[in-house]
């Protein structure tokens, strides 16, 4: 019990504390999904971080860009489909393995973990 309750007070401590002093920082975080007959293989990884969102977003938009750009060119050859969410989502199909693949990017405040 005495335990419980000095975890809740550090918990406690903690939020006060960068609530007192304002501090946030981002995070972008990218997910990977991949769809197939079996099964579905979700996964996160952290990319980055940031003090400002601002900063955030940009990164977030350039490592868009270059999974879009990446997969732009298989498409333009015949290989896969895709499908785009313009700095958000890509999402490829490989119509011979049946295989999709989501990358979705997103950037977050440091006080929310999406593995949770």
């Amino acid at each position: 019990m005495a335990r419980y309750i000095g975890m809740i007070l550090l918990a406690a401590l903690v939020l006060w504390t960068g609530e007192a002093f304002g501090e946030c920082a981002w995070v972008l975080w990218v997910q990977y999904k991949e769809f197939s007959l079996k099964e579905l293989l979700p996964g996160w990884e952290l990319q980055g971080a940031y003090l400002a969102r601002e900063e955030c977003m940009r990164v977030k938009e350039k490592i868009w860009r270059v999974h879009a750009d990446r997969y732009r060119d298989q498409a333009r050859k015949g290989r896969i489909e895709v499908k785009e969410v313009p700095y958000e989502t890509v999402t490829v199909y490989h119509p011979i393995s049946d295989v999709t693949h989501t990358t979705s990017l997103f950037c977050l405040p440091d006080t929310i973990n999406p593995k949770q």
